[in-house]
């Protein structure tokens, strides 16, 4: 079994524990299954090198689970996730506290915030910020097409036209080569 497929099935098998019972809020999948709706169709849309990173992007921000809970996770056929997976997936993670304290905040400090966490990931380097990106970028149109037009504001917008640009920058760069042939 080749290692992204082995980073993808262990990834599937924290995913499904984590999300079970999560249903997705809004849009055309409200009440579905979150696990095989928007996990599914996120992880489709990026390479297989990236997979496991796709399946994983929400269970540290939408669950109990931690990024040490991460590290540790081992199954004697497939053994660990690689560091560069959980690193990845915790840069794509918004702080859970963040999160309530935007609530207490206006419309403008939210839009701020947000804005920050995207140029973090526009911002980081190397692999695993090549990574973050394409699954970023991939959870950014599922959640265009899939929320009701009310709700996709000009954040989204923003952070698709910044997170593409940098992906075009990326692969211009010369991570081509890891984007086509996952060449970690």
């Amino acid at each position: 079994m080749n290692p992204y497929e082995s980073n993808l099935d262990l990834a599937l098998i924290i995913a499904a524990k984590a999300h079970k019972g999560q249903t997705r809020k809004f849009g055309q999948d409200e009440g579905e299954d979150y696990f095989m709706t928007h996990l599914y169709r996120v992880t489709s849309s990026v390479p297989l090198w990236v997979g496991g990173v796709a399946v994983l992007h929400d269970v540290i921000e939408d669950t109990e689970v931690t990024e040490n809970q991460l590290r540790q996770f081992r199954t004697p056929e497939l053994g660990t996730l690689p560091n560069w997976v959980v690193d990845t997936v915790v840069l794509l993670s918004r702080d859970k506290t963040q999160d309530l304290q935007d609530q207490l905040h206006s419309r403008e400090y939210r839009e701020h915030t947000y804005a920050e966490y995207i140029d973090t990931l526009v911002d980081a380097t190397g692999v695993v910020g090549v990574a973050a990106r394409l699954v970023k970028m991939a959870d950014l149109m599922d959640n265009m097409s899939s929320f009701p037009a009310s709700m996709v504001n000009s954040r989204y917008i923003k952070a698709l036209d910044k997170i593409s640009t940098r992906i075009r920058k990326d692969y211009e760069a010369g991570w081509r080569l890891t984007y086509e042939s996952g060449a970690v």
